[in-house]
């Protein structure tokens, strides 16, 4: 029996190399091998009669011909994805989906909104990576992630969560002890607790001063790159801490901290979800950021932005 020749056949494999720039992410992104990507994308030029891809040591490019039919392909797996995630959205959502956050706001807020996900939609299955790190969404096939800051150009897709203030806190009895700073520059004779973001050597902490932006070298008797560490150090008064409002508004609440030198914060930074534009029809990715937006109301009472590409 003469098998159905399958038209699709190698363009799944085709379209993800291009987006991933090679055929090693793209099969990490597809669950298979580089070979058998390679394999796919040959047989698909040996059936259409043309080249689609310049192959190098370092990239891939695309041929004129490749790029007119990635053009019109990718579309239509777009397309197709788009019939795919409507019949699943009326089965409920399903599948596994993979998540990353830098490691407080993980810890403190993202896992949060996670298991409130979770409960609504119980078939289900998250992944939640925290890492202080810039994290490629497609070389390391993660459908949402949390990023903190303001974001670069890029063909991401970005939605708007909140937004957090850099902040100097310190325990009332520290306050009480060693005196209640007036200025940034008044810094060098207090003990600051210092974060050390992805192992690196702590930053100099910044202020908005009248003449632009301040950068005060600070230090004290404890660095780690643990914020849960830094903030009940600090709330037990061994010094002062600078961290993200979001992350310590039980310890304010409850009097165990105290906001400083408010007047000279910088600018608040933007919290957003992001995620590819092949992502973007995925019901569960939606469904995701509406808990992350939900949820970020919930714990700070501010409301949220909108869709935008970043």
């Amino acid at each position: 029996m003469t098998a159905i020749p399958d038209p699709w056949s190698g363009v799944s494999a085709f379209v993800r190399a291009v987006d991933a720039k090679s055929f090693s992410a793209a099969a990490r992104a597809l669950g298979t091998t580089p070979s058998a990507v390679s394999k796919a994308v040959v047989k698909l030029e040996s059936r259409l009669g043309v080249r689609l891809l310049q192959r190098t040591t370092r990239a891939l490019s695309l041929t004129h011909e490749g790029m007119l039919f990635y053009e019109r392909v990718s579309k239509l797996l777009t397309e197709l994805d788009e019939a795919e995630a409507a019949l699943a959205s009326k089965k409920g959502l399903r599948g596994t989906l993979r998540v990353s956050a830098p490691v407080e706001l993980g810890r403190t807020f993202v896992a949060g909104a996670v298991r409130a996900f979770l409960e609504r939609h119980p078939a289900v299955r998250v992944e939640l990576s925290l890492a202080d790190r810039f994290v490629d969404l497609v070389e390391e096939r993660i459908d949402v992630a949390v990023r903190v800051g303001r974001l670069e150009p890029s063909s991401l897709i970005a939605r708007r969560i909140g937004q957090a203030r850099n902040l100097v806190y310190a325990a009332p009895r520290y306050l009480r002890r060693a005196g209640h700073p007036r200025h940034p520059g008044e810094l060098a004779q207090h003990a600051c607790l210092r974060y050390l973001s992805g192992g690196e050597r702590p930053l100099p902490w910044v202020f908005r001063g009248p003449d632009g932006l301040l950068e005060v070298p600070v230090r004290g008797p404890l660095d780690s790159d643990n914020g849960s560490v830094l903030r009940q150090a600090a709330a037990e008064g061994l010094g002062l801490i600078r961290t993200l409002d979001a992350l310590v508004g039980q310890e304010v609440a409850a009097g165990h901290l105290r906001c400083v030198l408010e007047a000279f914060a910088p600018e608040p930074l933007p919290i957003h979800a992001v995620f590819t534009p092949t992502r973007n029809l995925a019901p569960t990715v939606h469904a995701f950021v509406d808990e992350l937006v939900r949820h970020w109301r919930t714990r700070t009472g501010a409301a949220a932005g909108g869709s935008a590409g970043s």
